[in-house]
């Protein structure tokens, strides 16, 4: 019913730890434990867990395009067994890697022919569709609010891959936020959608913030690819420390 919910708390088992949570979760509590909200529709919210690992590298092993797989699939990384946490250094250099609604991780390198998408979905057939189309949708289903990625260090593009945050015509806002490097240094692309105008987000604020403490680096065939809002106009914000486009990028 409408008014006031929670406290929802996650709890891990011993050994075990917790993420963020998933579905229908409103703006800015993805990582809240406990999670309090006013309730004013009708939510479906899961909690994401890990088993408790030392911070190491894992490396997405989907090798083909035919299955677009799960970020949240244990089965889908290696060393076997978990997911990726906060603090470890991740690798996608082939497949598709799909996840919902949120990514924090130390570093994250995207590479070969590798494919990530936030908060988007697609078809195998179309997940190299690399401009603005159709063919990359919004995630469908859910109240979510928001999708956010938080990178701690680098994020390192390279070879044909691509990564994608949000879809056009979005419900929803989205953010990136490198606190290292973002470079760009094969033939890349990188789509960044916006979600609608809606207080607090205005045309000065901007409705997908990204910021990059370091160095925002295009190198010649790579593309950036801000996409705004269909309906409001809502657009991608950029804050960045240094930015170098060479020609061609």
């Amino acid at each position: 019913e409408n008014g006031g919910f929670g406290p929802l708390e996650a709890v891990p088992d011993a050994g075990c730890e917790f993420l963020f949570w998933t579905g229908d979760v409103p703006y800015g509590l993805a990582t809240n434990n406990p999670l309090q909200y006013a309730c004013t529709v009708p939510r479906s919210i899961r909690p994401v867990f890990r088993t408790v690992e030392a911070p190491l590298t894992r490396t997405w092993k989907v090798a083909n395009d035919s299955t677009i797989g799960d970020w949240l699939n244990p089965a889908n990384w290696l060393p076997a067994g978990n997911i990726p946490g906060k603090a470890d250094d991740v690798v996608i250099g082939s497949g598709v890697c799909w996840v919902s609604n949120y990514v924090e991780v130390a570093s994250l390198t995207v590479n070969g022919s590798g494919i990530l998408r936030v908060a988007a979905r697609t078809t195998p057939n179309n997940a190299r569709t690399s401009v603005d189309t159709a063919n990359h949708l919004p995630y469908s289903g859910t109240r979510q609010e928001e999708a956010k990625v938080i990178v701690h260090g680098d994020l390192v593009m390279a070879g044909t891959a691509q990564m994608g945050i949000g879809a056009p015509k979005q419900g929803y806002h989205t953010s990136l936020t490198v606190e290292g490097d973002l470079l760009l240094t094969g033939a890349n692309r990188l789509l960044i959608a916006a979600g609608p105008l809606r207080d607090p987000f205005t045309h000065a604020t901007g409705t997908c913030a990204v910021r990059v403490n370091g160095h925002c680096e295009v190198a010649t065939g790579s593309w950036i690819y801000p996409v705004s809002d269909y309906y409001t106009g809502g657009s991608v914000r950029f804050d960045l420390n240094r930015l170098l486009v060479a020609g061609g990028g």
